[in-house]
């Protein structure tokens, strides 16, 4: 368990979508603690702090608690910490989630920069699908499944009970009614047409 906490504090740099940054510190100190721990001195890791803050276009609020900086800027003060530490790999959970559209370009601009320009490995998981525009390379991930492509059209079918697109290929909540098969996306659906079918398969269904 100590080594996994020396790689993850050392090796690889965490981004989460609700930011997890202590409120009681100000951006300069939730950067700066990590550094610390990871045995830089103060000075370097304030140093540090700054010059990366800065790089992230926040020298103007350094000493504001995250009560006081927009989604925005919060999640650049998550990247910075990310990277105070050097890591090789960063791991971002749903970056763009708890942000307005405009700022999300911003912010996967910013992944796309630090992969580019400092050689870094930059890993989304994200249901957000502007990143595609930006990535090396995008896999798509259902039911446990890893594809390099997107679920294909012509497999989406739709669930007869609440009219969401299911992909057929995948489909868990299946059933035959009448000689035909009918796909749902979910145990709810899959009982509210079992119980009333006559109900979902006639006209306009």
């Amino acid at each position: 368990e100590r080594e996994l906490a020396l790689l993850r504090n050392k090796k690889i740099g965490f981004v989460f979508q609700s930011f997890n940054l202590l409120q009681n510190l100000t951006a300069r100190e939730n950067v700066q603690l990590v550094g610390e721990l990871a045995h830089l001195s103060p000075r370097q890791a304030r140093n540090r702090a700054e010059a990366l803050l800065t790089k992230l276009h926040l020298d103007d609020r350094l000493d504001y608690i995250p009560a006081k900086l927009s989604g925005g800027q919060q999640q650049r003060v998550a990247i910075a910490r990310a990277l105070i530490n050097n890591p090789k790999l960063i791991l971002a959970d749903e970056p763009t989630g708890d942000i307005d559209s405009k700022t999300g370009y911003e912010v996967m601009m910013l992944f796309h920069n630090i992969a580019k320009e400092e050689g870094k490995s930059v890993v989304i998981v994200s249901h957000d699908e502007r990143i595609r525009d930006i990535a090396d390379r995008t896999l798509w991930i259902e039911d446990g499944k890893i594809s390099p492509e997107p679920p294909r059209s012509e497999t989406m079918i739709k669930d007869p009970v609440c009219g969401m697109r299911v992909d057929e290929k995948y489909a868990v909540f299946t059933t035959t009614h009448a000689g035909q098969d009918y796909k749902f996306c979910s145990a709810d659906c899959l009982k509210k047409f079992s119980q009333h079918p006559a109900q979902y398969i006639g006209p306009g269904h």
